[in-house]
């Protein structure tokens, strides 16, 4: 009796956070905190790395020589600002954000990416806290519509895509861009909540004078934002079935290797 092989898959994923601090003005400036992480598979022959602005960030491969894993851990958007020779963050303005993957293995794949984008704020004790208040859609990412990605839009939440390459990914293969930009929308610097008080003063003639002090709240003052990417990899064996195990989505493959999703 044949045994159904089990899917083959890892985890990649990059998070950096950035902190705005808005005064009245487009401007913000930035202080930032990263950290990467990668989840532990015991997957061999599958790798896979993650490309930013046309550099490896983050991998994870196997090495047949010494059977241990080889993997790094960086950290997204580090020099965003750098490149852009800008000293502050400033809003709507496209920062350069290329994300791409490479199939680091030794076998052929299909790949997921899925990115979150959502606003944070550090609460008394250092922790960070994620704003459900705050509008995960003012975090602009510039999709570049290559046919290549498919979205499952069944998926899609207002912090959270999910896109799959289409094609099969052979070993020391690079996917088309899937993004080429980020921006924060500069609508976030008048988004402004404002409380009045009703206050008395008496003057040196004994005369009391009534006077309202309205006080403006930067709804994004003292934020950050955090872009994350995780990267999944599963064998092109049983492509149906691999994806569907570990991936949950249903896919059917064209005779020339091509996914799409089936309708649900």
């Amino acid at each position: 009796m044949n045994k159904k092989k089990l899917p083959k898959w890892l985890v990649i994923s990059g998070m950096i956070m950035l902190g705005a601090s808005l005064s009245g003005t487009a401007a913000a400036a930035l202080n930032y905190y990263s950290q990467n992480y990668i989840a532990q598979m015991d997957v061999k022959s599958i790798g896979v790395t993650l490309n930013e602005n046309d550099k490896a960030i983050s991998w994870r491969d196997y090495t047949h020589s010494n059977d241990t894993w080889k993997e790094h851990n960086g950290d997204l958007l580090t020099s965003m600002l750098s490149d852009a020779g800008d000293d502050q963050l400033i809003l709507n303005k496209h920062y350069k954000e290329e994300l791409s993957v490479t199939n680091s293995g030794t076998i052929d794949e299909y790949v997921r990416v899925q990115l979150y984008h959502y606003w944070v704020t550090p609460t008394e004790d250092g922790e960070l806290q994620k704003r459900t208040d705050l509008d995960p859609q003012d975090i602009l990412i510039g999709y570049t519509g290559n046919e290549e990605w498919v979205e499952d839009t069944d998926s899609r939440t207002s912090e959270k895509s999910d896109w799959y390459y289409t094609k099969i990914l052979t070993p020391g293969k690079t996917t088309s861009l899937l993004c080429d930009y980020i921006a924060i929308n500069g609508k976030i610097a008048y988004k402004v909540h404002e409380t009045s008080t009703t206050e008395e003063s008496t003057d040196e003639n004994g005369v009391t004078h009534k006077y309202t002090n309205i006080i403006s709240t930067y709804d994004y003052d003292g934020t950050s934002f955090v872009l994350r990417a995780d990267v999944d990899a599963v064998q092109t064996h049983n492509a149906k079935d691999a994806i569907l195990s570990a991936w949950g989505v249903n896919m059917d493959v064209k005779a020339d290797g091509t996914l799409y999703l089936l309708n649900k």
